[in-house]
């Protein structure tokens, strides 16, 4: 039997534009093992945390060993039994929530003003320069924001109050100043076309310093679209000046594209408005560091470690529903109680994620992968099929089934042919088809389930006649 690589597949459209597939809530791995040199393996599931319900999930942080939450209008904890505290109202004016601490208190960027919380009282910040606030950051004893054209710093000896000579703008391009980011005990300021660098050289005025020679030609998309990735870079979805938009690493006067063709065609054919609605997050866990690009229906995945040991970019999706078309239900993620734990950005249910099981909240999620193209310019006929597979990871009275479907054009495919996954158990089931299926040239495989099945995938064979790979 001949082996059929399963980690990134080829699709093709309209525009005759050969693309990557990625394989859709299942997660690529470079390990190798005695069966193959990769494997696919199920996205960890989500399991209900706390039914807060309270409003739209804006914002999360642990801070003390609490999980505080932006839902809606208020500030809440979410307490590590899921229950909920709610402490204060601070505002919702339909843009997103920022929240930073700093020693003794917990800043909240809300409804364009700024709060502190110093674990009691819920105070709003009622300095005349403090409004317009978004992005707020603590950074060596300061907190500081920006009202989208300048970055404002309150006093070192007092968080309630702003000097009125410390402001900072844009020095070396006027792009709209989309945020502020803390990497390396140094402040970036995210344009929209630029990055720059700031560093502290103190003073009776503002504290800190344009960089010139760290500045970076590129800025993101949106008040959200930028977050810290491996400790060392910023990761960011944006441009520069007259660029399509893309996802960057960025630092010390560099950015280096990740995105793959299907990646950025996806992000470049959504409107301005929804590039700019565009979060970016981090998950860092032992067996790899993840960066999430929130969009509207969907959201991608870049896997550091895979990307490492491929020697270019592997990502993968996340998508919620059972055709796997919905948005993915949870972000504004934060480690707390040995969870990562976030929010539903539309109802504000809370949970986390778990590897224990595949579905969100209890409902089945579909799961796709398509296989890169199998090539003989003479023609030739697939006899068998057979997914070498951990199986049996099946609640108890359940019967999951798997599709095989396949294209000999990269746009439409044939009608699928199920086959058990195996029940609870089972876990020496084996995935085989016989589906006699011929091209005149080129055919790419795509396979798919929606259950609440657990899947590791490690191998695709298959018996060709006629082959020449």
């Amino acid at each position: 039997m001949t082996q059929i690589s399963i980690l990134q597949g080829i699709q093709t459209d309209q525009n005759a534009a050969i693309n990557d597939s990625l394989p859709i809530n299942l997660e690529p791995s470079l390990a190798e093992s005695s069966i193959s040199k990769g494997y696919l393996t199920s996205t960890p599931g989500i399991s209900l945390f706390s039914n807060t319900l309270v409003g739209r999930d804006r914002a999360s942080i642990n801070w003390n060993g609490i999980n505080y939450r932006v839902q809606g209008s208020l500030l809440i904890q979410v307490l590590a039994n899921g229950s909920v505290v709610e402490i204060g109202d601070v505002g919702d004016n339909g843009a997103p929530a920022f929240m930073d601490y700093g020693f003794d208190r917990l800043a909240i960027a809300s409804n364009g003003f700024l709060w502190y919380y110093d674990g009691a009282t819920l105070t709003k910040v009622t300095d005349p320069s403090a409004v317009n606030v978004y992005s707020v950051i603590w950074i060596d004893g300061y907190f500081m924001f920006t009202d989208l054209v300048n970055i404002v710093s309150t006093k070192l000896n007092d968080p309630t109050s702003i000097i009125p000579t410390s402001f900072a703008t844009a020095e070396i391009d006027p792009d709209p100043i989309q945020g502020l980011i803390k990497l390396k005990d140094e402040m970036w300021a995210m344009g929209q076309y630029t990055i720059q660098n700031f560093q502290n050289v103190g003073g009776s005025g503002f504290p800190f310093a344009n960089n010139k020679s760290a500045f970076i030609p590129r800025g993101a998309v949106g008040t959200q679209a930028f977050c810290v990735f491996d400790e060392s870079n910023i990761a960011f979805v944006g441009s520069g000046k007259d660029e399509a938009v893309s996802v960057y690493l960025g630092n010390d006067g560099e950015s280096v594209p990740i995105a793959t063709n299907y990646v950025e065609q996806v992000i470049q054919s959504l409107s301005l408005e929804q590039q700019q609605l565009i979060e970016v997050e981090t998950i860092v866990e032992s067996r790899d560091t993840r960066l999430l690009v929130h969009l509207p229906t969907l959201t991608f995945v870049y896997s550091k470690n895979a990307s490492l040991a491929a020697g270019t970019p592997v990502w993968n999706i996340l998508a919620g529903g059972v055709n796997a078309d919905q948005e993915y239900p949870l972000r504004h993620f934060s480690f707390c109680y040995n969870k990562f734990i976030g929010g539903d950005p539309e109802t504000g249910q809370v949970g986390y994620l778990d590897r224990s099981v595949s579905t969100h909240f209890g409902n089945p999620v579909a799961w796709e992968f398509t296989t890169t193209y199998v090539y003989n310019s003479g023609g030739f006929t697939i006899t068998e099929l057979e997914l070498v597979a951990a199986t049996g990871r099946t609640p108890l009275g359940d019967n999951p089934t798997l599709s095989f479907s396949y294209s000999i054009d990269g746009i439409t495919y044939s009608q699928e042919q199920f086959i058990n996954q195996g029940k609870q158990g089972d876990y020496n089931k084996r995935l085989v088809w016989w589906p006699m299926c011929y091209a005149n040239n080129y055919m790419s495989l795509r396979f798919r389930g929606s259950n609440t099945s657990i899947a590791s995938i490690m191998r695709l064979e298959a018996v060709i006649e006629g082959q020449t790979l």
